[in-house]
């Protein structure tokens, strides 16, 4: 990434000042009918692990039917990413159980998500040292092995097999790694990482409980291999939006992505 000095940079309340008075009210409010999406991608989930379960869809149809489960993984996660900005429900209690839900393939905790993506990321994008969505500095890269080895080896783009596992696997890997890291790097407090592990743990608990239900062959296709799916997807759009920003010292949502 290189660092921005083209234009003037503005902070995001910058904008917010300007731009409020002139967009009508109803910008503003819930986008309800969003919500509609979590039904449907999951009637599209639950109905193909059902067929394949109970032997109503032929053996050769499971790897297309694995690629529908992961784009519906993907719909509902980016819907959950929506939902958790505030976008589409009112309400803390609402946003959190529904998130949940949205998070779930992922296993991704709303509480963990809101303090890395909402709080700390989108406050900080584009910052070095601080924004948590960053591949490493060049300074970064000289100074510490932990860097060089993502760089060189699962860095998209290096012309090594290994850098595709950063479309993969990309997503479920950075979520653990935050799970693991968040009340270190002071993202959570001490009550509310017990919260964000509690959450995860749920996750984990229900995709357990599916692969018991259905069986070892089945759980392959109907969540392993739909979670390389919806991680391509996942992370095609973050690299896109992000990775491709340069850095910034000021907080600029038209620069830094």
């Amino acid at each position: 990434m290189l660092k921005c000095r083209a234009m003037q940079l503005r902070t995001i309340s910058s904008y917010v000042r300007e731009l409020r008075a002139s967009l009508p009210t109803e910008t503003f409010r819930p986008a309800w009918s969003r919500l509609l999406w979590l039904p449907a991608h999951a009637a599209v989930i639950v109905l193909l692990a059902w067929a394949m379960a109970t032997g109503h869809l032929p053996g050769w149809s499971w790897p297309l039917a694995a690629l529908v489960i992961g784009g519906a993984f993907g719909g509902i996660t980016f819907l959950g990413h929506e939902l958790l900005h505030g976008g589409v429900v009112r309400g803390k209690l609402a946003i959190r159980v529904i998130g949940w839900w949205c998070l779930l393939p992922f296993t991704l905790s709303p509480q963990l998500w809101v303090a890395w993506h909402n709080r700390v990321h989108h406050n900080h994008t584009g910052q070095p040292g601080t924004d948590p969505d960053m591949y490493p500095t060049l300074d970064e890269y000289h100074r510490e092995p932990r860097a060089r080895i993502m760089a060189d080896y699962f860095g998209l783009g290096r012309r090594r097999l290994m850098s595709t596992l950063s479309l993969l696997f990309g997503f479920t890997g950075q979520s653990l790694q935050m799970l693991f890291t968040a009340s270190k790097r002071g993202f959570l407090s001490p009550k509310l990482y017990r919260r964000a592990v509690v959450e995860t743990v749920l996750g984990w608990a229900f995709w357990i409980g599916v692969a018991i239900l259905v069986g070892p062959l089945v759980f392959l296709f109907v969540y392993v291999l739909p979670m390389i799916v919806a991680n391509t997807i996942v992370m095609a759009f973050i690299m896109t939006n992000h990775n491709l920003s340069p850095l910034t010292e000021i907080n600029d949502p038209l620069v830094s992505g």
